[in-house]
């Protein structure tokens, strides 16, 4: 078919064809139609979306208007501060803030809201905070209640911040002259005097050493003191609520100084009115309490410079003058009848420690009297502390165990329990060491002292040669210890648990997992030797560990005089010296440790420091610390006695040796078959007992 002749579309259907059906004759018409469809709901939507989301209503429809809501009425200002300083006493810190903040709102004057909230910081322990609420408290022109009740708060944090010196001095004034707080002598003669008695108690105790200022496992040398007391929230509220109590009628003395010498040759204060320059009110009472006043020449210059006003009664002479000195920077030491006064400064550090010790027991006991017939379980705390200090072991337990009995859970009787361990430990009595420890853990199981105590469990299982008991507590410690400062030394100490225990690869497997915080100092070393010594033994087995060895002797000449893993640690280097050959260094080591070291593990240590003598050839030193092993009842005394067979055995002593082996055979005492039955034999073969020797040969002990 040509071009000319080819059919266009409008004759393209050939007579004869079949005609096409109705439905595909209007399918493009359809088409169309769904288009333009399409398009004007566009334009709808389009249009819709503008009117209601940028285009206002027209002016004739008017808008609909809010439903207005009406907010709860909070009540009126005395029934907002009711619901309030109900919330606060009941503990519901946060329902009181919300309440006491509006009322805050309200603006209500006289309402001591600075004093609440001082309250509520202090109870959240948010210190920083209650300081500066009391302190602006006592900005406002307080009441002579409230003024008080103010000091005692920041007193109370202060002492919490371990700031006793600061804490103490703020409550003084108010102690000596009495007269400024009349209406208040409950109070006063109550919680103010336990303060200045906690505050006295914390300087007396011993300074921690700086080692045991890391986080490590050395925490013998602590004495918990009472950080904290019971906040009695209603009480403080009442002081500052209710109506002021009458001032209390106090006679008026006859003389500015009555005093009453009692039978017991204490002096009692019946009454003391008096104000002037310090030094001649301290002479006048010395006068009259029949001492003779002496001062050094500082003390009297700065005495002179200061005045001094007591207003007092019924009061113990020594406690007053405890009060009056120390409120003036002094030192009043009484000896027989002569009180000698000097300035801090010039008295020797232990001298003063004894001073301030002092000076807590009279306060403390002062304080038992006053809370009688129970005191509270803080004061017999730091009467437990105390006694302590002073080494009266069995008046310390007495106290400590008072005291846990009556704060029951509370923190001040979980640190008796931690107290009482510490004193267990000084007196070397490991068995109740550990009770006192359980017990802590019992009475406070997600308490600090809970993970100390199982640091402490572990420390005393490894130190007693038992590397797979440290294995749970340690392990506990650990979990116990997660996002705490102890929380490295856990790790690693477990993981010096399993590598004592023969499991190298699980003590890298544990160290590896906490790299991240292991790497830091100062836990980046200790972490390291740990390492490299587990690497060194499993190379050792295998019998190529020459980069083993090179990686260890690196890692020990690192400075690590004082291990984070106590002395545990610094002998767990000892054996890697001794494993690398290096017995000087070993031997030196060892010595260190165990020097003023007390209980099991002291045993370990001079077994580690005879078998390292033996290897340098002092056998006569070896035998002789062997021998003081084997007379303590602990897991090396068997190993002791196997360690004197083989010196025997190679200074020919055949007949000793076999004995010897015979009865560790026969005691069951000795665990590893094998290297016994081999010396055995070698014995009875010297000897000439080649049947016997034979039986041991084979693995049997002989008939």
């Amino acid at each position: 078919m040509s071009a000319a002749t080819s059919p266009t579309p409008a004759d393209s259907h050939a007579p004869g064809a079949p005609e096409p059906s109705r439905a595909s004759r209007n399918l493009p018409v359809l088409r169309v139609w769904i288009l333009l469809g399409i398009f004007l709901l566009g334009i709808g939507a389009s249009w819709i979306a503008k009117t209601l989301l940028h285009e206002p209503a027209p002016a004739d429809i008017p808008p609909v208007p809010e439903i207005a809501t009406k907010p709860e009425p909070m009540g009126t200002p005395a029934e907002i501060l009711a619901r309030g300083d109900k919330a606060l006493g009941q503990h519901r810190i946060a329902e009181a803030l919300a309440e006491y903040d509006e009322l805050r709102k309200a603006s209500t004057p006289g309402v001591p809201l600075d004093y609440r909230l001082g309250l509520c910081h202090e109870s959240l322990g948010q210190l920083d905070k209650a300081i500066a609420r009391y302190r602006a408290t006592l900005t406002a022109s307080p009441t002579a209640s409230l003024e008080l009740a103010a000091h005692l708060g920041m007193a109370r944090c202060l002492l919490r911040q371990k700031e006793a010196s600061a804490a103490r001095r703020l409550l003084l004034p108010s102690l000596l002259d009495q007269s400024r707080h009349r209406s208040s002598p409950e109070l006063l003669a109550g919680h103010a005097r336990l303060l200045v008695a906690l505050s006295f108690a914390h300087d007396a105790q011993p300074t921690v050493p700086a080692v045991n200022k890391k986080p490590t496992l050395l925490l013998v040398d602590e004495f918990l003191s009472a950080t904290s007391i019971p906040l009695d929230v209603p009480l403080f509220l009442d002081e500052i609520t209710t109506r002021p109590a009458a001032a209390k009628n106090v006679e008026v003395p006859k003389e500015p100084i009555d005093l009453e010498k009692l039978p017991n040759g204490y002096v009692h204060v019946k009454g003391i009115a008096t104000a002037g320059p310090a030094q001649p009110i301290l002479d006048a009472i010395s006068d009259r309490a029949g001492w003779k006043a002496e001062w050094t020449a500082d003390a009297k210059k700065a005495a002179g410079d200061r005045t001094l006003t007591l207003n007092l009664s019924d009061w113990p002479l020594l406690e007053a003058i405890d009060f009056a000195t120390e409120s003036l920077g002094l030192v009043a030491h009484l000896e027989k009848d002569a009180i000698r006064f000097m300035l801090e400064r010039e008295v020797e550090a232990k001298a003063l420690k004894a001073h301030q010790n002092e000076l807590a027991r009279r306060a403390l006991h002062a304080m038992v009297r006053i809370e009688s017939p129970a005191p509270s379980a803080a004061v017999q705390l730091e009467l437990g502390n105390t006694a302590a200090t002073q080494g009266k072991w069995s008046e310390a337990l007495g106290w400590y165990d008072r005291a846990a009995r009556a704060g029951t859970s509370t923190p001040i009787a979980i640190a008796a329990r931690h107290n009482a361990a510490q004193v267990y430990l000084r007196k070397h009595e490991w068995a109740d060491a550990r009770r006192a420890l359980f017990r802590v853990i019992d009475q406070g199981p997600r308490h600090e002292l809970a993970l100390r105590a199982w640091l402490r469990l572990g420390q005393l299982a490894l130190e007693s040669g038992e590397a797979r008991e440290a294995i749970v507590p340690l392990r506990q410690a650990q979990r116990v210890a997660v996002e705490s400062p102890y929380h490295p030394v856990a790790t690693l100490t477990l993981a010096a648990a399993h590598l004592e225990q023969g499991d190298g690869e699980l003590a890298r497997a544990t160290l590896a997992k906490h790299r991240a915080v292991l790497h830091k100092e100062p836990y980046r070393v200790t972490a390291a030797f740990l390492d490299t010594y587990a690497q060194f033994r499993a190379a050792r087995k295998a019998g190529d560990y020459r980069r083993e060895t090179a990686d260890l002797v690196s890692t020990l000449c690192h400075d690590q005089e004082e291990s984070l893993l106590g002395p545990f640690g610094l002998w767990l280097m000892a054996e890697a010296y001794r494993d690398l050959g290096f017995f000087e260094q070993a031997e030196k080591l060892l010595r260190k440790t165990a020097k003023d070291l007390h209980g099991p593990f002291t045993s370990c240590l001079d077994y580690s420091l005879a078998d390292t003598l033996a290897q340098r050839g002092d056998h006569a030193e070896a035998a002789r610390l062997f021998e003081e092993v084997t007379a303590r009842d602990t897991p090396y005394r068997a190993k002791a006695r196997f360690e004197l067979a083989r010196l025997d055995l190679l200074h020919k002593r055949y007949h000793e040796c076999a004995a010897k082996c015979q009865q560790l055979w026969k005691d069951k005492a000795f665990a590893d078959a094998q290297p016994l039955l081999r010396v055995w034999g070698a014995a009875l073969e010297g000897s000439g007992d080649i049947t016997r020797a034979a039986q041991c040969y084979a693995g049997k002990a002989p008939d």
